[in-house]
């Protein structure tokens, strides 16, 4: 048995409570297994060395290591002072654990989430670079042009930074907190962690596929021959009933996930209803033709869409 730098015999341990017991201490089995414990001292050394230690009886099955557990008072264990705690806690072990040949490792649904959260947001930029990079190329090849990917990034970037900024007015500092709807609460001040990241690529999608779409119909027209803001206003005409529609479809059916009995289904349906909406009425009837408008022809560069000749260009 390890407590320190040289192993106690295993005779040496049972010393340690006084005589051994003759039996093991009465146990009760109820879904649960509860020792039943006089008030000696004895007794409850026992109790000890058998429920901290790998071992149901020490008498019979000798333990090779003690559990433990930390208890901090105070600290929501998933909240900022948590990750602190972690930490502490294992630089505590780092620095003494070897001066006193103890070999420790830290488990528990708190670490285990802590470190969940740590992993996932480390590797959030490196996904979120690399899901930008490829939809810049594709959207790229496939309109053969460098402006149009660049300003779909500044497009979609609008789209998800007014919909976190609102996710966060709303769930942080209880802006709607006059409805006296539960899920559309500060109650907590804060957002589940896993609800920017999965909204971030969501997002991009949807986004992307509403400006893709009228990206298509406008490119059409102006490889016909006409003046580019022309064709970008029968591109926004024609689209128009079509992406309205989808807008409104995807936003009734995310906005059933808002009556969730879990906060963080009812976040994201939120944040979904709102990129939605602000996609569909703001972004692709506002933002994206003005955009393309002042461009003109110099969106399809280096394309052959971006020649004069293709239409009069003024």
């Amino acid at each position: 048995y390890q407590t320190g730098r040289q192993p106690i015999p295993f005779q040496a341990l049972q010393a340690l409570c006084g005589i051994p017991r003759a039996e093991p201490a009465p146990i009760v089995e109820d879904s649960t297994v509860e020792r039943q414990l006089s008030s000696t001292v004895s007794d409850m050394c026992h109790f000890m060395l058998d429920t901290q230690t790998s071992t149901d009886n020490y008498l019979l099955h000798q333990p090779e290591a003690m559990t433990g557990t930390l208890t901090a008072l105070g600290i929501e264990v998933l909240g900022e002072r948590g990750f602190v705690f972690l930490d502490t806690v294992r630089d505590a072990f780092a620095k003494h654990a070897p001066r006193y040949g103890v070999q420790y490792s830290i488990g528990g649904m708190g670490p285990y989430f802590l470190d969940m959260v740590t992993v996932v947001y480390a590797y959030l930029p490196a996904m979120a670079a690399g899901t930008i990079v490829v939809s810049v190329i594709f959207v790229g090849i496939a309109f053969r042009s460098v402006i149009i990917p660049l300003r779909s990034i500044v497009s979609n970037s609008l789209s998800l930074g007014f919909t976190y900024g609102l996710a966060v007015h709303v769930y942080q500092y209880g802006a709607l907190d006059f409805l006296g709807i539960r899920n559309l609460s500060g109650d907590y001040h804060a957002l589940p962690w896993i609800v920017p990241v999965v909204q971030f690529f969501c997002l991009i999608g949807i986004c992307l596929d509403y400006d893709i779409f009228l990206l298509t119909r406008v490119s059409e027209y102006r490889a016909q021959g006409m003046d580019p803001r022309v064709a970008i206003r029968k591109g926004v005409v024609s689209t128009g009933g079509i992406i309205t529609a989808a807008g409104v479809v995807m936003a009734i059916a995310f906005g059933a996930l808002i009556f969730s009995s879990l906060m963080q289904l009812a976040v994201m349906g939120f944040a979904l209803v709102v990129a939605v909406l602000y996609d569909t009425f703001i972004v692709r009837s506002i933002v994206n033709p003005a955009l393309m408008s002042l461009l003109g022809r110099w969106n399809w560069w280096p394309g052959e869409l971006s020649k004069p000749h293709y239409g009069f260009d003024e």
